[in-house]
């Protein structure tokens, strides 16, 4: 490879009898007087670097700016809330967006109530659209509340919101919580029972879903734990956020109701877990479940009404797998997380639990 090809970089040096090597001591230029020279006028404290066109320089040149590196900056956006014109403060003097800026934005003009905003930047003439889903403007007025800060990726051209912030049920936004808002989702349930209005479901052995209580939706906190079914320990876990139950069907269900990453404040806790009564506060909640014989199989704990979720990790091997649901504040605060890793306690250890081909 010549100099040429090389980016301009701390990986070639200029010695005292005007040669260039790498790092790894490749000659890349021979030795030169005029080099020679100009290193000896050079301070003997400071590396010496050489550009492409030959020139000298005891500072650190600067890499190829068409080469663009994902950076992040934060801003603010002080902008009144009804205000369609979203001006960001706090970025470097003069800053464009260059494809590939993603710019954390906090919000401190008020709970936003303006529709199809857009971006400016320190009150400059232009005009970014913001896109939701990467397909068009927001039509109606978006989810930044007054304090909360949120993800923004600039595609050369727009910025794109990376997530949503909102309640699933009523549509409140909240300060700190970023949510998946899913649109359709098609599932298909267990062909012989229904899934009743605001509860869990997991992923069977045969790839459709069934709930984890038997009884019916209601408010009481004793409904029996579904103890006939295998689940997957790596399965799919969503939460049918509805007032209506999904009627028993042999085919794909397409609702809005699946949902998953979601808050929740009262129905998850009280017709899902039967309750909060038996769970920390500011705690992971796990699923309890009894492994099959095939280990990434298992049946919810059946010895009690609330044996089968828990928020207190084993402290010796009691052959059962924890699979984390999601995380409870106080009250009747739950979030559930997208993600559902599963954990035993082994060698001594709470640890991950095995995966497939172990």
């Amino acid at each position: 490879m010549s100099y040429e090809e090389m980016l301009p970089s701390a990986d070639k040096w200029l010695h005292a009898d005007g040669s260039v090597t790498s790092m790894s001591g490749e000659l890349i230029l021979p030795p030169d007087p005029a080099r020679a020279a100009q290193y000896a006028s050079m301070s003997p404290q400071a590396a010496k670097w050489i550009l492409p066109d030959g020139r000298i320089t005891q500072e650190m040149p600067i890499v190829d700016t068409t080469v663009k590196r994902p950076t992040l900056y934060d801003a603010v956006c002080p902008t009144a809330a009804a205000t369609v014109e979203k001006d960001l403060t706090g970025l470097p003097e003069d800053y464009v967006p260059v494809a590939g800026d993603v710019i954390m934005v906090k919000f401190t003009g008020g709970t936003n109530s303006a529709a199809a905003c857009k971006f400016t930047i320190a009150g400059g003439a232009t005009l970014y659209n913001i896109l939701f889903n990467g397909l068009a403007t927001n039509t109606t007025a978006s989810a930044w509340k007054a304090g909360g800060t949120f993800p923004f990726y600039f595609d050369g051209t727009n910025f794109q919101q990376l997530c949503y912030a909102k309640e699933t049920d009523s549509n409140t936004t909240y300060t700190s919580f970023f949510e998946q808002n899913l649109t359709a989702m098609k599932l298909k349930i267990n062909p012989t029972r229904a899934i009743d209005r605001y509860q869990l479901v997991l992923e069977r052995t045969d790839g459709t879903f069934d709930k984890p209580l038997t009884a019916a939706y209601g408010t009481g906190k004793t409904k029996a734990v579904n103890t006939a079914t295998d689940f997957k320990v790596d399965g799919l876990i969503w939460y049918y956020a509805t007032t209506t139950a999904l009627a028993v069907s042999t085919v794909s269900a397409a609702t809005t109701n699946f949902l998953n990453q979601t808050h929740q404040t009262a129905n998850i806790i009280s017709y899902s877990l039967n309750g909060a009564d038996n769970l920390a506060t500011y705690s992971w909640v796990y699923l309890v479940g009894i492994p099959q014989a095939d280990p990434m199989t298992f049946r919810l704990d059946p010895t009690s009404v609330t044996s089968w979720y828990t928020t207190t990790k084993p402290v010796t091997d009691d052959g059962k797998v924890y699979i984390k649901l999601g995380y409870f504040s106080d009250g009747t605060i739950f979030s559930l997380v997208s993600d559902h890793p599963a954990y035993w306690f082994k060698d001594g250890a709470f640890r991950p639990y095995l995966t497939r081909g172990v």
